[in-house]
């Protein structure tokens, strides 16, 4: 929600201020995520393929990484400033929707692996 509700913040009318609140928002809104997100890949994956999972949820970031600023650039000149933050928004707001959705499957899984290997539950907490 923080990081969404940041990129939001950027296309309200512009100022130093106001840009500085927003990435300040934002950040702690990938602060937040930074260290739950790789548990919760670890927390769901089968024990044997846990490395893969994690491998493959960081070269996501990656690519992501990679893609996002050109993309990001050509809906800028196609739809302009405020346009792409709003869209941000709400795309932040839409994966903080469904993760909340989602969060009792989650919360199943991470309970059926428990009752499945009792030698992991420790790693799952």
């Amino acid at each position: 929600v923080l990081t969404g509700v940041g990129f939001g913040l950027h296309a309200l009318p512009a100022s130093v201020p106001w840009a500085m609140v927003a990435v300040a928002v934002w950040t702690l809104g990938e602060m937040a995520q930074s260290p739950v997100a790789p548990s919760v890949v670890a927390d769901l994956a089968p024990a044997e393929l846990r490395g893969s999972y994690q491998g493959a949820y960081h070269m996501m970031w990656g690519l992501a990484s990679s893609v996002a600023p050109a993309l990001g650039g050509a809906m800028l000149g196609h739809v302009g400033a405020t346009a792409l933050w709003a869209g941000c928004f709400c795309v932040g707001l839409a994966a903080a929707a469904w993760h909340l959705t989602i969060a009792g499957a989650r919360r199943r899984r991470v309970e059926t692996l428990r009752l499945e290997r009792p030698e992991m539950s420790a790693s799952l907490d």
